[in-house]
């Protein structure tokens, strides 16, 4: 089926005939289960977590099953347009479990079920925050191009390429014709946070950057990503649809881009090891609990989350890793796994430091990796890698330094940030390069000689460069390099 919006030929979503009924196709079941019920990986540890979040997931489903057949059918026939503002259906406290029922029940789009539920959870998610439907303006994407553009320069760095260059940009818009018509939407409403930077949040609360909300964190890395823009004057913030997350991915990175899950539990630690190794990421949507509190965590890397916040952290994480790429990711979840091995044996006051460390490359928070930084042939991919494990060991001195700092001042770090010896260092950095050079782990480009090119770079642009010495203090790949034999470092 296709219609005219804004001049574009776009093709929606086929009409929705089915009645509601209590059979719940096989497929439709299993959307709705991976989307609600906590999934079993190897190596599961959180087992607390997951038992918590199974059990909300069972109550979860019971609540879906009392929806009626009524409401779902309310629900259909606005599902194209999501205007708050008219439709009463998506003001009824019941609007999360109406959405999951209609994907149970097989009525939503058969390809894209999962990321239209998630619009709506997102969108109702604003409602919550906002406690106002008149503020919830729902836009179209084909309408309004100048303001996502505007979300895709570098939020400091002018000169920076922006996201979706050229043919990247028409490449998303095709793709967003592609999706059903709920999907081609976005929100806009007021930014009730404040688009402060963290210099001036930290000044304004005795020092504590933590009192920033995530989004703004991400804005002050440079990624501001449907997220904030200024309105004739008036500072807003983008709701995107689950669609144009997923869209955007695949414009920008290609092959390399993960495929977001949307779930509505917490994902532990070896989900995300997992989702690493299956180039997915997970997206947790809010849902309400029995009280009706967002069940979404309050806060993200420290930061405050709150509501549409908390999955615009993991459309953040979505992005790093794309920027990452396959090849890369499974490559640092080697590297991962080397160095957790490398602490069992390492002293005893080192190997919590190293575990963070291990943890951090699972995270895969590498804003080396972006392509605005990455330019071969003087900087490759593999001279990339080389260079995030240095920075993920400095990023870790400086959280320790940091958490120091913190505690000073009364103020209680939201992670732990436990040191690691330079002789630690320095054996962890041999075992990650001997497990790429030696046991010719792959990518094959992960070799003797990318290293002692990347080796230089970071001697000839970072190590030597004042501005970017506060922030990379230590230097374990110049230690090795030498350690090696590398000339000129």
């Amino acid at each position: 089926m296709t219609t005219l919006i804004n001049g574009i030929t776009c093709i929606t979503a086929p009409a929705i005939t089915q009645e509601p009924s209590t059979h719940y196709p096989p497929e439709s079941l299993r959307q709705f289960n991976e989307m609600t019920l906590p999934r079993d990986v190897a190596g599961e540890t959180s087992h607390k977590l997951m038992a918590k979040e199974k059990e909300a997931s069972q109550a979860l489903a019971q609540k879906c099953s009392q929806i009626t057949d009524q409401e779902i059918g309310q629900l259909l026939e606005v599902i194209d347009t999501l205007d708050f503002k008219n439709d009463a259906i998506l003001l009824n406290p019941k609007l999360p479990h109406i959405a999951l029922e209609a994907l149970r029940r097989g009525l939503l789009d058969p390809t894209h079920g999962q990321k239209q539920v998630a619009t709506i959870l997102s969108f109702w998610s604003a409602l919550q925050y906002h406690q106002d439907p008149a503020v919830l303006q729902i836009l179209s994407v084909f309408d309004h191009t100048p303001t996502i553009k505007e979300t895709f320069k570098h939020s400091f760095i002018k000169e920076m390429d922006p996201f979706l260059e050229g043919d990247k940009f028409d490449l998303f818009i095709k793709k967003m014709q592609d999706l059903p018509l709920s999907e081609q939407h976005f929100l806009l409403v007021p930014d009730i946070q404040g688009d402060d930077s963290i210099a001036t949040i930290v000044r304004a609360n005795g020092g504590n950057p933590y009192k920033a909300s995530i989004s703004q964190a991400t804005k002050a890395s440079g990624v501001n990503v449907f997220n904030r823009v200024n309105d004739h004057g008036t500072p807003m913030r983008i709701i995107p649809s689950a669609g144009m997350m997923q869209a955007f991915l695949e414009a920008q990175y290609g092959e390399d881009a993960v495929e977001i899950k949307p779930r509505v539990y917490l994902s532990t630690l070896r989900h995300i090891y997992d989702n690493r190794l299956t180039d997915t990421c997970d997206m947790m949507i809010p849902t309400p609990d029995a009280e009706g509190k967002n069940r979404c965590p309050s806060t993200a890397d420290g930061f405050q989350a709150p509501w549409y916040d908390f999955f615009y952290h993991d459309f953040y994480h979505a992005i790093l890793t794309s920027a990452v790429g396959r090849t890369y990711r499974k490559a640092a979840i080697v590297a991962s796994d080397v160095i957790r091995a490398y602490a069992k044996t390492a002293p005893v006051q080192d190997q919590k430091g190293l575990n963070q460390l291990a943890v951090s490359l699972i995270d895969m928070d590498f804003a080396l990796f972006h392509h605005y930084l990455v330019k071969p042939p003087h900087r490759s991919r593999a001279h990339t890698f080389w260079l995030t494990i240095t920075q993920q060991i400095s990023i870790q001195k400086i959280k320790v330094i940091a958490n120091d700092a913190l505690k000073r001042k009364g103020v209680t770090p939201p992670f732990r940030a436990d040191p690691i010896s330079s002789e630690s260092e320095l054996e962890m950095f041999n075992a990650v390069y001997h497990a790429f050079v030696h046991e010719k782990r792959e990518p094959a480009e992960l070799n003797k000689e990318s290293f002692q090119a990347a080796a230089k770079i970071y001697k000839t642009e970072i190590a030597d460069n004042e501005d970017l010495s506060t922030t990379l203090t230590v230097h374990p790949i110049l230690r090795l390099g030498k350690k090696l034999g590398v000339t000129g470092l």
